[in-house]
C-alpha cells in the first residue's frame, strides 16, 4: 500500500475550498492606457505623431545649420508655399519608405531625410551638371 498517496488525498480533503466569485470583465474599463502597438511602431519610425493625424509626425521638419548657411549663400528663399510642397513631398517618400530622398522643386534640388523630417542641404540646379548626389534611396518631383 502506497501511505504517501493516502496521506495526500487526505490533505486535499481537508483542506477549506474557497468559492471563486465570477465577474463580467467586459464590461470594465482598459486599465492598460499605453500606446497600441501601430502607434509605438509609427513612433519608432517617424518619431512622434500628433493626436490630432495619427498618420503624420507632430511637428513639420527642420531645417539643418548646413541646409541654413547653403540656403542663405544660394539665395535660395523658402517661402510658406514651399515648406509646403516638400512637406509634401517628405510625405510622399515616407510613404514609399524612403530614407534620404531628393527633392526637385522649382529649379532647385532638397536633400531630405525622411526618417528626421529633416532638409540636409539644397542646390539650384542649373549648378548641379556634373554633380554626383549619393546616399538617396528615392527622388521626388515637384
Amino acid at each position: 500500500m502506497n501511505y504517501s498517496a493516502i496521506h495526500t488525498h487526505r490533505s486535499l480533503e481537508s483542506s477549506p475550498v474557497k468559492h471563486v466569485q465570477k465577474r463580467d470583465i467586459s464590461a470594465e474599463p482598459a486599465k492598460n492606457t499605453s500606446p497600441d502597438f501601430k502607434t509605438l511602431l509609427q513612433e519608432k519610425v517617424h518619431g512622434p505623431v500628433s493626436a490630432a493625424c495619427p498618420e503624420k509626425p507632430a511637428e513639420s521638419f527642420t531645417v539643418s545649420r548646413h541646409a541654413d548657411k547653403r540656403l542663405t549663400a544660394r539665395g535660395i528663399p523658402l517661402e510658406p508655399q514651399d515648406v509646403a510642397n516638400l512637406e509634401r513631398a517628405l510625405s510622399t517618400a515616407r510613404a514609399k519608405g524612403s530614407r534620404n530622398t531628393l527633392v526637385y522643386y522649382k529649379n532647385n534640388a532638397y536633400l531630405m531625410n525622411v526618417r528626421s523630417n529633416a532638409l540636409i542641404t539644397a542646390m539650384q540646379t542649373n549648378n548641379m551638371k556634373g554633380s554626383i548626389v549619393t546616399n538617396i534611396d528615392s527622388t521626388v518631383f515637384i
